[in-house]
């Protein structure tokens, strides 16, 4: 039906160039400069993906970071994407000035 072709339609239009465009548009409307605490560690309020708040849906289980927004998830010990690369994170175990070696 027509939701189906309105779905095939925005699936076929995807790029990885349109992707990143729209990536690094959300990227430049919000710093992420500000560091929140979650659980013993120290992270980047905003989510790298799209900018989600942190605060609201950023949960840590057994050091891996997952943004509740889209399923994103981050190595806190390394701020390494374990979704997709390209988005590291910033953080650091609560207390820490400087990310471990």
């Amino acid at each position: 039906g027509q939701y189906n072709e309105f779905v095939y339609t925005f699936f076929k239009c995807l790029s990885e160039e349109r992707l990143n465009y729209a990536e690094g548009w959300y990227a430049e409307q919000k710093p992420d400069a500000e560091d929140i605490s979650l659980d013993g560690w120290t992270v980047q309020r905003r989510c790298p993906h799209l900018k989600a708040d942190l605060t609201r849906f950023g949960k840590v289980d057994d050091g891996v970071l997952t943004c509740q927004m889209h399923g994103w998830k981050w190595n806190l010990a390394s701020g390494t994407c374990i979704t997709s690369a390209g988005h590291e994170i910033r953080s650091s175990r609560a207390g820490r000035t400087t990310p471990p070696d």
